[in-house]
């Protein structure tokens, strides 16, 4: 990653590389130094997943779905998914012969700080299958069962283009809104850590010039910036008609039996 930052490379390299990638119909899988070493198993698990090579299939329509607690679903996605846990409102679980495979958590939808969520629009934070295991048709089981029991207006989800650009989302209903714009970490000894841990005020109260900017202030203690490659953004709204409504729940349920693929 050091290779990679600020330093050496231009800050849209990462993301140039995933539009060469696109044009050519290649699934780019941009795997970061500090996840390989400390993550290794499941950047692992996700590469056979790719190439469906998983130790383990399991059809979703064998299995149950349950809302689940916090702290089943934090055990869980620390265990299983890339980026852990995050605090959610709703944790929806499947279980096949009883073991819990997958988990996919929903919140408020994220806002800028010190604005409020608004109500009625959800967003899909984490979503993972148990290592080396592919739940087929899981995601589809998940969002069905949410669309069933839960209200809403609208569920946003984000898809990170460092896994590609293929995903799950658009195979089952949701509208493509656009990609966000790549985001930064700083390097800390060797890994990457997000800079809401460094934002302006923080830096201020450690000591630092509160005349200068966040970036000036990292610059001037030499600590580098990597880019990332941003987020494709998708949505499903509720506000359709009822005909449309019934086509995409047709839709997810025809998903649940189809092989992988």
């Amino acid at each position: 990653i050091w290779w990679h930052s600020e330093i050496n490379k231009e800050r849209d390299y990462h993301l140039k590389k995933w539009e060469s990638s696109k044009e050519n119909d290649i699934e780019l899988f941009q795997i970061w130094e500090d996840d390989w070493k400390v993550k290794n198993d499941i950047i692992k698990s996700i590469i056979f997943n790719k190439i469906s090579k998983s130790e383990s299939k399991i059809f979703a329509r064998k299995c149950e779905v349950k809302e689940i607690s916090n702290r089943e679903s934090k055990i869980f996605l620390k265990e299983n998914h890339l980026y852990g846990h995050i605090n959610s409102k709703i944790n929806l679980g499947i279980y096949y012969l009883g073991e819990l495979v997958s988990v996919m958590s929903f919140g408020g939808n994220r806002k800028p700080l010190g604005s409020s969520p608004e109500k009625g629009k959800y967003e899909i934070l984490r979503y993972c299958n148990k290592k080396f295991t592919n739940v087929i048709g899981g995601a589809s089981k998940l969002i069905s069962f949410f669309i069933r029991n839960y209200e809403f207006s609208e569920l946003l989800t984000y898809y990170d283009k460092s896994f590609g650009f293929k995903n799950v989302y658009e195979k089952i209903g949701f509208s493509y809104l656009g990609d966000t714009r790549p985001g930064y970490h700083y390097i800390i000894n060797g890994i990457r850590v997000h800079r809401w841990n460094f934002r302006k005020s923080q830096l201020v109260k450690m000591g630092n010039d509160p005349n200068k900017t966040e970036i000036e202030i990292m610059d001037d203690l030499k600590i580098p910036r990597i880019w990332g490659v941003g987020n494709m953004k998708y949505i499903l709204k509720k506000e359709m008609s009822i005909w449309d409504f019934s086509i995409l729940i047709f839709s997810l349920a025809k998903l649940k039996k189809m092989a992988p693929g």
